[in-house]
């Protein structure tokens, strides 16, 4: 029997076809966005990624939504609905039911 991930872990490892490394279980997840000034293909023209989203998880990457993914709990045979980060899979919260999600009380907004 499979079970959840656990809360800092990359969900999956290979997200976007790229080989994610946590070398701190919980920590950073490398590769990480371009911090600094980079060329754009027009020259003379610089652009920069650093703080270009809303929201920055404890992978270190910024996005503006976070991704929600379904799965079991093969333990107790509920859906859950896994929160994590859209570039690298680093799971911020795992929320059970899944249903629950869909409650505009508890979570009018989801942030991790």
């Amino acid at each position: 029997m499979a079970s959840l991930p656990s809360i800092g872990s990359l969900y999956y490892p290979r997200w976007n076809n790229i080989a994610w490394s946590q070398p701190v279980p919980g920590g950073t997840v490398y590769p990480q966005q371009n911090d600094g000034p980079f060329g754009y293909p027009v020259a003379g023209i610089n652009m920069q990624e650093q703080g270009s989203g809303l929201w920055t998880g404890g992978c270190g990457h910024w996005y503006d939504c976070a991704t929600i993914w379904k799965d079991v709990n093969d333990f107790t045979n509920t859906n859950v609905a896994i929160i994590g980060c859209p570039l690298c899979s680093y799971v911020f919260k795992i929320i059970e039911p899944y249903s629950a999600i869909e409650d505009p009380i508890a979570y009018a907004i989801i942030i991790p």
